[in-house]
């Protein structure tokens, strides 16, 4: 597996096992859109659960602007990928993105 595979793995089983600590999220969910800002030929991190992740993140943590921000970043870095913006919607992402704005 590539570098960028095994960080955004480690990254997102940080998120996960850490769900209820917002830095832990917003630094992943930063992460996240740094790793998708050079794609690879493989898709990532979608496949790994990236948007499960990040919408649970936003779901936990709906005060916090920053987290917000982070991940609606992350998503943005993901729907820019071919195939990620249906996953994304799958995902429940767009709800949790207007209630972010709200």
């Amino acid at each position: 597996r590539c570098t960028k595979q095994r960080e955004g793995t480690t990254v997102l089983k940080g998120m996960q096992r850490h769900l209820t600590r917002p830095q832990v999220q917003e630094r992943g969910c930063t992460v996240l859109q740094m790793l998708q800002a050079h794609p690879t030929p493989r898709p990532f991190p979608v496949e790994l659960g990236a948007v499960e992740v990040v919408v649970a993140a936003m779901q936990r943590h709906l005060s916090l602007v920053g987290l917000q921000q982070s991940a609606c970043g992350a998503l943005r870095s993901l729907a820019q990928h071919v195939g990620y913006p249906d996953q994304i919607v799958e995902g429940g992402a767009m709800a949790q993105v207007l209630a972010a704005i709200q």
